[in-house]
């Protein structure tokens, strides 16, 4: 991709970007980075609930144990959402009719969290998690937060990370620009279009995981209340939402051309059909009629080809993985019921 000078540049990148390209520059990979905080925040509470005395040494407190993962969820899904379409830019390029500099400027877009905006983004999130996080202290067992500088650090970082999902609008936007904007698309060889899909399904099951799917894991009393159950239920269509928007224009591209390819497939045959009827009844020479009966046979397997074509701009698999992932927390917490009722628990 073609590298844009800063007075091109349509705004300046958010600092984020510079904590992942220090994340970058460890000698382990990021996400490992991130990962090791979860077991480091963990130990840290404990240490400060020994040191007052609210757990006696040696005992593991599940909640503080598992406390890092509010921290370091969102953060994970951003090397996702910064890194993880590279490939499907790279895959769809030639599709598109842009100059050097149009292309360089929707990369960036895609993949660059605008400074002021995400800034905004941040602080606002920040203040959410800060808000949710001194109203959970106030119910919570005092354990919780034996640290409670750090515990409420956790929520407002944590909180911070809507930053991401203000990024991932942005994206799909971009996705459905160039769906729409697509001039060499081939519906007899529709690889390019499946790897945006892929992404934005991907990108759909961690925002699901990190959300409700954990909490799930992490607290079994998770969606044992009707309103948690139904805010689940409610938030998987805006998942496959998220999915399907960004590629309607190019599905119905699709259906065109296909209609298009069988008329004409359609148009063909007839034209054999005539030829046929017009030397066996009008000219009375059978001659030919080998050659004309061979042309229908490739045309009806042209237009059964045609016929079978999808006009889904994804691989089936791809939403297949997608519907499961959404139903699979419903499916746990229904087993969960069962699994209690049968145990009597």
């Amino acid at each position: 991709m073609k590298s844009i000078t800063l007075e091109d540049k349509p705004y300046q990148p958010n600092f984020i970007h510079a904590f992942y390209n220090w994340l970058d520059r460890l000698p382990i990979p990021s996400w490992l980075s991130l990962l090791l905080l979860f077991p480091l925040i963990g130990i840290v509470q404990h240490l400060a609930a020994y040191s007052r005395g609210m757990l006696a040494w040696g005992e593991v407190n599940f909640d503080l144990a598992t406390a890092g993962y509010w921290l370091i969820g969102a953060p994970l899904i951003g090397i996702y959402v910064l890194k993880g379409s590279t490939q499907a830019w790279d895959d769809f390029l030639p599709l598109l009719n842009l100059n050097d500099q149009e292309t360089a400027r929707l990369y960036y877009e895609y993949f660059t969290i605008p400074k002021w905006k995400g800034i905004i983004f941040m602080l606002i999130g920040g203040v959410v998690g800060a808000l949710n996080g001194f109203s959970d202290m106030a119910v919570a067992p005092a354990v919780d937060y034996a640290f409670a500088e750090m515990r409420i650090g956790i929520w407002i970082l944590g909180g911070a990370g809507i930053v991401f999902y203000y990024q991932i609008f942005r994206q799909l936007r971009i996705i459905k620009k160039l769906y729409t904007s697509a001039e060499n698309v081939d519906i007899f060889n529709q690889q390019p279009l499946y790897r945006f899909p892929r992404y934005t399904a991907t990108l759909g099951i961690m925002v699901f995981f990190y959300i409700y799917l954990a909490p799930l894991i992490l607290d079994p009393t998770a969606f044992a209340s009707q309103v948690s159950y139904v805010t689940t239920l409610a938030f998987a269509p805006l998942i496959l939402l998220m999915f399907y928007l960004p590629l309607t224009g190019m599905h119905q591209r699709l259906v065109h051309e296909k209609e298009a390819l069988i008329t004409e497939a359609n148009d063909r045959i007839n034209r054999i059909l005539s030829e046929i009827h017009q030397a066996a009844f009008d000219e009375k020479d059978l001659t030919g009629i080998s050659g004309l009966i061979s042309v229908r046979s490739v045309l009806l397997d042209e237009k059964k080809r045609i016929e079978e074509l999808s006009t889904w701009p994804w691989r089936p698999g791809t939403l297949r993985g997608l519907l499961s992932a959404l139903l699979l927390p419903v499916v746990l917490s229904i087993l969960r019921d069962v699994v209690t009722g049968l145990l009597g628990l």
